[in-house]
């Protein structure tokens, strides 16, 4: 992936970039208010976009379960190596 500073996404893009559904993201945003990054001001549209590096440095921490990993992630990969790799 191209260099994240200065890109905003809308959630719909962080969840395919995470290789996780829609609703986790908001699940993300619901459970972990106080660290998961806030939306920029909304743009035309109205729909709310987020600064790619912040969130690629949330997920971070977000260690992709066993189940839910792929066959050539190793373990202790995260969402933030999808995210960053996608």
């Amino acid at each position: 992936m191209e260099d994240l500073n200065g890109r905003l996404v809308p959630r719909a893009e962080i969840a395919r970039l995470a290789g996780v559904r829609r609703p986790a993201v908001s699940n993300w945003e619901r459970r972990h208010p106080d660290t998961f990054p806030g939306p920029v001001p909304a743009g035309e549209g109205g729909t709310e976009l987020f600064r790619a590096a912040e969130v690629a440095d949330w997920l971070d921490r977000r260690v992709i379960p066993v189940n839910a990993r792929g066959d050539d992630e190793p373990a202790g990969t995260t969402h933030g190596d999808r995210f960053r790799s996608g």
